[in-house]
């Protein structure tokens, strides 16, 4: 379809509104391509037991995104995965994801609200770890909260620090590391870039 499109694998992007040709599907592969705007919620790899129990947490939580010229948004629909307490008791959390490449000049503005709807879940996390995955051109600077943060760390260093910034110029992809949030906080993250 029309439109911008990211293969999810490779950051190779295409322009929509013709067919691909010469893709390579071998050992079979299968293209996965997002559209521009695009907001994808990942977790942390995982297994369930026998009793449908997720053995590892849902935490870091990344959220890799693909800002267009029009303001997205994800929700992300979470539960104890168990019962249907979701549907009863209105046992959920609903966390907003927008990305705003509009409001501010020279800058996109990922906000998350952390408790946008429903009362919450047995089991859910009072805290949270977030990373972020920022396709697009490389930053002047990044600021969480209110907090701004002039120099790009090194991949290394990243891991070792609260929060943090590195910018992938082989694959133009801004990675952030969130310190940990209360799990319905709002708080915003914004990119600051000479132009988009």
């Amino acid at each position: 379809p029309h439109g911008k499109w990211t293969d999810f694998f490779t950051g190779i992007e295409y322009d929509g509104g013709k067919t691909i040709t010469g893709y390579d599907v071998s050992g079979y592969k299968f293209p996965v391509l997002v559209r521009e705007g695009g907001i994808i919620p990942i977790y942390p790899e995982s297994y369930y037991d026998d009793n449908r129990q997720q053995q590892k947490p849902r935490d870091p939580l990344t959220l890799d995104i693909y800002p267009s010229n029009n303001k997205t948004q994800f929700i992300l629909l979470e539960d104890d995965g168990l019962t249907y307490k979701f549907k009863t008791e209105s046992a959920y959390n609903k966390t907003l994801i927008e990305c705003d490449p509009i409001s501010h000049p020279d800058a996109v503005t990922i906000t998350i609200a952390g408790q946008h709807e429903g009362r919450g879940y047995e089991g859910m996390p009072g805290k949270r770890n977030y990373r972020l995955q920022i396709h697009g051109p490389e930053p002047e600077t990044v600021t969480i909260g209110t907090d701004m943060l002039t120099e790009m760390n090194e991949p290394a260093e990243l891991e070792r620090t609260e929060d943090g910034w590195y910018f992938d110029q082989g694959r133009n992809i801004t990675y952030i590391k969130v310190k940990s949030q209360k799990a319905k906080t709002t708080f915003s993250i914004i990119i600051y870039r000479g132009t988009y």
